[in-house]
């Protein structure tokens, strides 16, 4: 058996291999791509290709550097499976050449996408045994499904490194303070019910659910934010919307929605979180909007106004009331 320490637990981007089932692994992997690309939206290719630092790749290094990562790993378990056992010997170390390469970015998010896909189709026809089937590099013994999870790691890592480096460049959200307005859960569906007070942590909203988890619910989606600010706009447009309707899990007032993408940070009354991903709306939420035309939150349409979602890098009790700080010190 591989062993047991080979769990990836990072304080750095929240994620956590225990979290992910074998749905969510597979499923997953569409997402790396996609955040890769919105944690970087806007910016020049200028921006782009500056390194932050002379020991930080740039934003374009880094998404190259996902996908030579997902090359890699894809490699390593299809040899796991064509002979279970095998020995890769020595894991090639990544270069760090003086000079930033010369990387364009949306080539290297593209080449991301495909090579996801391609460990995508591969996860999905396996069996749980094939999971547990093992191969060898680096003297460490690892499982294919180490080897799935651990390309969700690397890329949802990776986009935080962007934000990080997005905001060091002077292109990220600006430090700024909110509040919880309202908190909402439910056993699955929406409306969510509101209440005065939750836990959140790591695996989500404590006694919150999802009915649908390959498309809500999943580690990288724990927690659902969404802005009083933009709801109310939305109301005025007459939209029969409110807090909770829309599935979001706590509902922010008073800050600039716009600003804030995949990569960007903020406190939520005293837990640290992430910004993993835009929420893709779906059609059970067509009741809040005229006519039904629930892509009104769409980012891809309407770009500052969906509804984000977020991986806590912490737990613990928030209230309504609580201050939200952007991107804090």
């Amino acid at each position: 058996m591989s062993d047991p320490r080979l769990r990836e637990l990072c304080a750095e981007c929240g994620f956590d291999s225990d979290l992910y089932n074998r749905e969510d692994t597979v499923s997953s992997q569409r997402i790396v791509p996609a955040v890769l690309a919105a944690a970087a939206e806007g910016l020049t290719d200028s921006v782009l290709g500056t390194r932050p630092d002379e020991r930080t790749w740039s934003i374009a290094e880094y998404a190259d550097h996902v996908r030579e990562v997902y090359f890699g790993n894809r490699f390593a378990i299809e040899a796991a499976l064509a002979e279970p056992g095998i020995d890769l010997g020595a894991a090639p170390s990544p270069a760090f050449p003086a000079e930033p390469a010369a990387v364009e970015f949306a080539s290297a998010v593209e080449g991301v996408r495909v090579e996801a896909e391609a460990l995508r189709l591969v996860l999905a026809g396996l069996d749980a045994d094939a999971w547990d089937v093992e191969v060898t590099s680096d003297d460490t013994k690892r499982t294919v499904g180490w080897h799935a999870r651990h390309v969700l790691h690397d890329g949802l890592h990776h986009m935080a490194d962007i934000g990080r480096i997005r905001h060091r460049l002077g292109h990220g959200a600006a430090t700024e303070r909110g509040s919880v307005v309202q908190l909402s859960r439910s056993g699955g569906g929406v409306p969510k019910t509101p209440v005065e007070s939750v836990v959140i942590g790591p695996g989500g909203v404590e006694g919150d659910a999802q009915n649908d988890r390959k498309h809500h619910g999943r580690p990288v989606q724990a927690v659902c934010l969404w802005s009083a600010d933009v709801i109310d706009s939305l109301v005025d447009e007459g939209h029969p919307v409110a807090p909770g309707y829309a599935g979001e899990n706590v509902t922010i007032g008073g800050v600039d929605w716009a600003s804030l993408r995949p990569g960007a940070r903020l406190h939520v009354g005293s837990v640290p979180m992430l910004v993993s991903a835009h929420a893709i709306p779906c059609a059970k939420n067509s009741p809040w909007f005229l006519d039904g035309h629930f892509k009104r939150m769409l980012h891809d349409d309407h770009p500052g106004w969906s509804r984000l979602y977020a991986i806590p890098l912490g737990s613990a009790p928030v209230s309504v009331g609580d201050v939200v700080v952007v991107e804090p010190d």
